[in-house]
């Protein structure tokens, strides 16, 4: 039978099942047809509910689809589910963030950070969560400490620029931006 890596014994039938579902359900949304990916995921949500990786897909889809509340809420299922996976609350705050629920996204991001201190992806977006709450030099701070894990990361490099802009520090602004641009090649 199917087997995970690592395990002895076989996986359970729901969980295969939710397994095959996700691999069709991803198919589906590589092609863009993400009304059929959402019915997949969902399926396997609920042929295996303690599979964190089904709420994952199923929270992805729903967020794509317009269905904001419920993909938290099946991505904060997941992190229930999964707690040593600081991916997942690192989606969450980013998703909450989105919905302007600040005080959550910033317990999200800091749950992520105490799993995994070294998560460009937390720090960053505790950044974008401070700095939407007006706090420009502890968001600063959040997005050096993303570079300091992630130092390419073009998305961060112009966040941090356009801060330091709006600052009023255009000397630190085109430094962000000179290393922005040395991360593309020449040409």
């Amino acid at each position: 039978g199917c087997r995970l890596p690592g395990w002895n014994r076989p996986v359970s039938r729901p969980l295969a099942t939710s397994r095959q579902l996700c691999q069709q359900g991803l198919a589906a949304a590589e092609r863009t047809h993400w009304d059929e990916a959402e019915k997949l995921f969902a399926k396997a949500v609920e042929s295996s509910p303690a599979d964190p990786d089904s709420r994952r897909h199923y929270a992805e889809a729903l967020w794509l689809r317009g269905n904001r509340e419920e993909a938290v809420a099946q991505l904060l299922e997941a992190g229930e589910l999964s707690p040593e996976d600081a991916s997942l609350r690192v989606r969450a705050a980013e998703m909450l963030l989105e919905l302007g629920h600040w005080e959550l996204a910033l317990q999200s991001a800091q749950v992520a950070l105490d799993l995994d201190p070294k998560s460009a992806g937390a720090w960053a977006v505790r950044g974008r969560v401070r700095q939407a709450r007006g706090m420009a030099r502890e968001a600063l701070a959040d997005f050096q400490r993303s570079l300091q894990y992630e130092p390419s990361n073009r998305g961060i490099l112009l966040e941090l620029a356009e801060l330091y802009l709006r600052t009023i520090q255009p000397e630190r602004a085109l430094v962000s931006l000179q290393t922005l641009a040395d991360t593309y090649p020449p040409g």
